[in-house]
């Protein structure tokens, strides 16, 4: 494709030439600008043979090189002994089952879909456990003021609602 271009290169050069000095020649009266045109896509034309032989040159340099780099694709191993979260307060019913026989690496079998379905229980159980501890126990979580119900337990009316807004949030003279 460069010799191409070179040789299209060589052309517009002339067809300039001839633009410019034909008249002193007495050749007939030829335009420049079509000699400009080819010059331009003839180093368009060399410019596209020089990146296709680069590019060809690094994919050459890349089928030489003897081996390939490795690649690190593998994720490092964990200590599961080492970073182990602290057990929950609540106290289940069920015993966990053993590593051994959830872990394949191990020898154990997969976990079954009905051992799943039992931990997910067990977790449920340990949640709501937790959650009545918290109930169980007086506090300052619930305020009755931020309900939406009035004091008799009927819904509020937007303008009981705004009033109850001014009041808390309104500063205090």
């Amino acid at each position: 494709m460069t010799a191409f271009g070179r040789i299209l290169q060589v052309i517009g050069w002339l067809w300039i030439a001839v633009g410019f000095f034909g008249p002193l020649v007495n050749v007939p009266d030829v335009s420049v600008f079509p000699g400009i045109i080819i010059l331009f896509i003839s180093r368009v034309i060399r410019k596209q043979g020089e990146q296709t032989r680069r590019q060809e040159d690094d994919i050459d340099q890349l089928e030489q090189q003897e081996a390939p780099r490795p690649l690190n694709t593998q994720r490092p191993q964990r200590r599961a002994e080492a970073k182990k979260s602290p057990e929950p307060m609540a106290i289940s019913t069920k015993q966990p089952e053993s590593k051994s026989s959830l872990d394949p690496k191990v020898g154990g079998a997969e976990p079954k879909p009905e051992s799943d379905n039992e931990e997910r229980s067990d977790l449920f159980e340990r949640v709501l456990l937790a959650g009545q501890d918290l109930a169980d126990k007086p506090g300052d979580s619930f305020d009755p003021e931020t309900t939406s119900e009035g004091v008799d337990g009927s819904p509020m009316s937007s303008a009981e609602m705004i009033a109850r807004a001014h009041r808390r949030w309104d500063r205090k003279p």
